[in-house]
């Protein structure tokens, strides 16, 4: 009786983190607009600038876009809209990660809260959450035929599957005079 077994690729999370951080600014309003009376709306969103991997910890570079839609006092505009950025830079322990792989980030805005200090200024506060994790390449061998042995039956059925090999970070730097 013979076995015979054969080698699948398949990737697995190697390490995974999740991380809570808060940003806090005062933000005034531009002399050129009017005066904040209430606060209609506001509206976060992320954007990553960068991330660097160092030996299980990670980076993050980033800007944190507040945009508030508030009554004004004033009859001729109504409406005021004040536009802000946050910026943020946040070390994260990441296990297993080492530089020059793949990091997968994902972000979140959790809970802005915008609120009124005087008609001239406003308070931002914002919690955003960070999930990071990495994955490596393993091998699991597979029984997939058996030789030999009469008495066994076995059902085999061909399937197609769809194959990543490796996914890797290429840097192609470019020297110009």
């Amino acid at each position: 009786m013979e076995l015979l077994k054969k080698n699948i690729h398949m990737m697995r999370e190697k390490g995974r983190t999740v991380n809570r951080i808060t940003l806090e600014e005062d933000c005034n309003v531009p002399d050129s607009q009017a005066d904040a009376e209430r606060i209609i709306q506001n509206k976060a969103e992320v954007k990553i600038e960068d991330v660097q991997v160092d030996v299980d910890q990670i980076t993050i570079t980033g800007v944190l876009q507040v945009c508030v839609l508030y009554i004004a006092d004033t009859p001729e505009h109504p409406l005021g809209r004040l536009d802000a950025k946050l910026s943020f830079k946040e070390k994260q322990n990441l296990p297993g990660a080492v530089p020059g792989e793949n990091v997968h980030l994902k972000w979140d805005v959790e809970d802005i809260n915008v609120s009124l200090i005087n008609s001239r200024k406003l308070s931002l506060k914002a919690l955003l959450a960070f999930t990071a994790s990495t994955e490596e390449i393993y091998d699991a061998q597979a029984a997939v035929e058996l030789h030999g042995v009469s008495e066994v039956s076995t059902l085999t059925k061909d399937l197609e599957l769809l194959q990543l090999v490796v996914q890797k970070k290429d840097i192609l730097r470019i020297k110009d005079e």
